[in-house]
């Protein structure tokens, strides 16, 4: 009996779960960019500085530290989110100032509006608002989700369906049962993680069931990403010993390991 599908596997793995950041979708500047609330109104300016990632999100918290933000959302913030204390940027009484009814604008830094004005929070508040997909009009009903208690629903910094439309939108705006961690979130709608670049090749392809046999995966990059992931899923039916300590490689730097019947590569820096 002759296998013949395991590179077949393998090669569909290593197409579909390789993690890297594409060098073409940069980082935007959003310095000077605006967010409006009407009902009540206040207005916010992005400091100098603040850039959003592809498939990342800005963050605004009323009047909150990052830390006490967190912690009160029992979230930690993932590396591609910029957080921005309201109250630090405007003073008085923060940004946003939740209390029923509003709407909010999103401008860039030359006052053109880039999404907006968005649907209203419920008149006694109390919702956590999000966007079904960042490509959906920001003034129809439908294109959003109102969701309660916000303790159980805010997904601040996460939750946004990728539509890689390019806009940058306002992606949720939530009350909060303490005020300070009232938050209005920007989400840039663009893949920044491609998966299946370069190209991989197995050696041997076929091979017979009853013979100990090694594989040879060459992985050649594409120069426009950086891989910084890679995983090889292994057929549930073959035999092999499941330890990291057989899984050799070459030409690169990296953090191996085995869970189940996947092998992980982190952290990959290719020499």
């Amino acid at each position: 009996m002759k296998k013949s599908f395991f590179n077949v596997i393998v090669f569909s793995f290593l197409f579909f779960v390789m993690s890297a950041y594409n060098l073409n979708a940069q980082n935007l500047d959003l310095s000077g960019w605006i967010v409006e609330q009407a009902n009540a109104t206040v207005t916010i300016t992005l400091p100098s500085g603040t850039t959003i990632a592809p498939g990342g999100y800005v963050v605004i918290g009323r009047n909150a530290t990052q830390s006490q933000f967190e912690t009160f959302w029992g979230t930690t913030l993932p590396s591609n989110v910029t957080y921005i204390n309201g109250f630090t940027v405007v003073g008085s009484n923060g940004f946003p100032t939740i209390n029923g009814s509003e709407t909010y604008i999103l401008k860039n830094a030359s006052n053109a509006i880039v999404d907006g004005p968005t649907i209203a929070q419920a008149s006694s508040a109390g919702e956590s608002i999000q966007r079904k997909r960042p490509n959906y009009p920001a003034g129809q009903d439908t294109s959003w989700n109102r969701l309660s208690p916000t303790s159980s629903t805010a997904t601040p910094g996460s939750g946004a369906t990728l539509s890689s439309s390019g806009m940058v939108v306002i992606n949720e705006f939530s009350d909060a049962t303490t005020f300070n961690n009232e938050f209005v979130e920007i989400y840039y709608d663009l893949e920044g993680e491609p998966t299946g670049v370069g190209t991989a090749t197995i050696s041997p392809d076929t091979v017979n069931h009853s013979v100990l046999t090694n594989f040879e995966i060459t992985y050649a990059t594409d120069a426009t990403v950086i891989i910084t992931d890679m995983r090889i899923i292994v057929p549930s039916n073959f035999s092999w010993s499941h330890d990291i300590a057989d899984v050799n490689y070459t030409n690169m730097t990296t953090t191996g390991s085995v869970s189940g019947d996947t092998i992980y590569f982190n952290s990959i820096t290719f020499n």
